[in-house]
């Protein structure tokens, strides 16, 4: 059995995005209850969308454009 890099680079890049998608769905549901129950404000959500989904945004821009 041969070692491809390009395969393991591109599996464990798909890992690491459905991963990220997972945590940053579980975090968002989180906060949004929190909202939802007064326990956060609704600016405080949305910084935390900004800093929750932006850099997965442009990370997978980034994996697009290599």
């Amino acid at each position: 059995m041969e070692y491809d890099e390009k395969y393991f680079k591109k599996s464990a890049n798909r890992l690491a995005e459905m991963l990220w998608v997972i945590l940053n769905m579980i975090l968002t549901v989180a906060y949004a209850i929190e909202v939802t129950k007064g326990g956060r404000t609704v600016p405080y959500f949305i910084v935390f969308l900004c800093l929750c989904w932006i850099p997965f945004i442009f990370g997978l821009i980034m994996l697009k454009v290599k």
